[in-house]
């Protein structure tokens, strides 16, 4: 399993929503983390996909703001089976209607806090 960021693949997506506020967030933590050198960064298109794409290990991080719980309830029963770690953007406590996300293999997600986008070692 991959533990260092420059070898990890982050997952997210973009979402619908085009207010100037949610466009500048969303930059901003991209910004961040390109610039940490991640290995890539993708969009797939499905919260579902998304966090199945976690559970088999193929990418190491999935965050998303915006996403309702019937986009999320099945992957995030498959992460959590799969050994992996769900919670909140900002490391609270995941619930399915706060319409946000952050899924990562436990080796990462220590790594991550939002919002605006933040490292931590």
């Amino acid at each position: 399993s991959v533990s260092v960021l420059n070898e990890a693949g982050i997952i997210t997506e973009m979402g619908s929503n085009r207010d100037k506020e949610k466009i500048e967030m969303m930059l901003d933590n991209m910004k961040c983390i390109l610039n940490d050198q991640v290995q890539c960064v993708r969009c797939f298109g499905s919260a579902a996909l998304n966090l199945c794409m976690i559970a088999r290990g193929s990418f190491e991080v999935y965050y998303e703001f915006g996403p309702f719980p019937w986009d999320l309830a099945a992957g995030i029963l498959i992460v959590q089976e799969a050994g992996g770690i769900v919670m909140h953007p900002t490391r609270s406590q995941f619930q399915i209607d706060a319409r946000a996300v952050l899924a990562s293999n436990k080796n990462l997600a220590h790594f991550f806090q939002f919002p605006p986008f933040q490292m931590n070692s």
